[in-house]
């Protein structure tokens, strides 16, 4: 199962345990869960690279240290099943074992044209794969996180990782558009930084034909909010 998959399949789980096993309120665990799944979307396109994947998992050190520890342990489970993010699961897996003082997590081999392999084999079976739940992986989670940042509360109201999954899979049937003109324009400027199959299939998510999405948008883009967003996608 590749990292992503777990987190989101095993979500109500961890937040239980999260609750559960340390006494924390839900929004905490909530917190906890949406960091982790942020840090390993940010994750994803540097993979490969062992120095940028290090100083990215070194970001969870701004965490306060109970919450640092929850998340260094359900990370690194995550991790530990797919060979695709070696190098953040190896810092990860040294640091318990050394502040647990034992082996939790064995080491893997850094082989780094395996690594490509590896990545490479994933990306040609996405692709074999494709269809309702093929996912697009490449677009600039940064970016992805501003647009969120944009828009959540003001034209929609969905969880960050919900949004996050909808871009990836070019499905928008399950957020709560609140304004339907605004969102319109957000998926058009979207395909535009995409592709042409992302913008079909997500039009039809959301009950347009590929022409009615780009239409009539000039109410969007001419407005204080409509050239904001064009910004973030710049």
């Amino acid at each position: 199962m590749n990292a992503e998959s777990y987190l989101r399949g095993m979500k109500e789980g961890i937040i239980h345990n999260i609750v559960s096993e340390n006494n924390l309120p839900l929004i905490v665990a909530e917190e906890i869960y949406d960091f982790m799944l942020e840090l390993l979307l940010e994750l994803h396109p540097i993979r490969h690279l062992k120095n940028l994947s290090m100083a990215k998992v070194y970001l969870i050190d701004k965490q306060p240290e109970y919450k640092k520890l929850l998340i260094e342990d359900w990370l690194t489970k995550a991790l530990e099943n797919d060979d695709t993010f070696v190098y953040a699961y190896n810092v990860l897996a040294r640091r318990i074992n050394l502040s647990q003082g034992i082996v939790c997590f064995s080491l893997k081999k850094e082989d780094h044209l395996m690594l490509i392999n590896l990545i490479e084999d994933e990306e040609t079976s996405a692709v074999q794969g494709k269809g309702s739940q093929e996912r697009y992986r490449d677009y600039d989670s940064e970016k992805i996180k501003g647009l969120y940042d944009h828009c959540i509360d003001k034209i929609m109201e969905c969880q960050k990782e919900d949004f996050y999954c909808a871009i990836e899979t070019a499905d928008f049937s399950a957020i709560k558009i609140k304004t339907k003109y605004q969102f319109k324009y957000l998926i058009s400027l979207l395909s535009s930084s995409i592709n042409q199959e992302w913008r079909n299939d997500a039009a039809e998510s959301l009950g347009l034909t590929p022409q009615e999405l780009t239409k009539d948008n000039s109410k969007a883009e001419a407005s204080l909010w409509g050239r904001q967003l064009k910004r973030i996608l710049q």
